[in-house]
């Protein structure tokens, strides 16, 4: 199974992961971890994190990182990570981490999980719901 590594600015990858919890059991949520950088640690203090939490949920199918936050220390961390067996998003959402979240259950392997798509997903859940009620 594809295992999914959330990284972030403070405690905002550990919320994504319990309001996942809310749609995936435990068998949904296997390999799935986050990772958290503090205002006390540094740039290698979090690679050093990064690394174990990628390579505690890596069984082989390969790793999607998923960042808060483009030009920020956990993404560039994570872009050093990069390669045929882990994938790096960024600008992470709810609805991003739970489509690629049902493509695991439904099997899917990393080369067959559209990263374009996953990012697509997530644009598409960002919307301006007073104007989509007709609102301003």
């Amino acid at each position: 199974m594809v295992g999914v590594g959330i990284i972030s600015h403070g405690d905002m990858s550990k919320g994504m992961l319990n309001s996942a919890g809310m749609f995936f059991d435990e068998t949904g949520l296997q390999n799935v971890t986050s990772v958290s950088l503090y205002p006390a640690e540094g740039p290698e203090d979090f690679d050093v994190k990064l690394t174990e939490a990628i390579n505690s949920v890596d069984t082989g199918d390969g790793v999607f990182v998923l960042c808060d936050l483009v030009g920020g220390t956990p993404c560039n961390r994570a872009a050093y990570k990069v390669s045929e067996n882990v994938k790096v998003l960024t600008g992470m959402n709810l609805s991003m981490l739970m489509e690629l979240l049902g493509l695991r259950q439904c099997g899917l392997g990393l080369a067959d999980i559209d990263s374009d798509n996953l990012v697509s997903v997530g644009q598409d859940g960002i919307l301006n719901y007073n104007k989509l009620l007709g609102g301003n």
